[in-house]
């Protein structure tokens, strides 16, 4: 009957820590793998800074139905 107890009491803790280990991620207080401003801005070494660029567009989309044997095509926004 001991053995149940203390084994409810580790439960228990256990629980407690997790809980309180995800709310400390979740608030941003705990940062897991990150680094530093300065330590990321040494690791690039070249200070090239990445973006999203727009994927381009063609200058004439156009769509072809077999089937019907119909095609559309439109100016594109290029």
């Amino acid at each position: 009957m001991n053995t149940q107890n203390s084994s409810t009491k580790l439960y228990v803790v256990l629980s407690l820590l997790i809980l309180v280990m995800m709310g400390l991620v979740g608030c941003g207080t705990l940062e897991v793998g990150a680094l530093p401003v300065d330590a990321a801005s040494e690791a690039s070494g070249t200070g090239i800074q990445i973006g999203i660029e727009p994927t381009p567009i063609p200058e004439t989309l156009t769509y072809t139905n077999n089937l019907y044997g119909f095609k559309v095509s439109v100016q594109g926004g290029g």
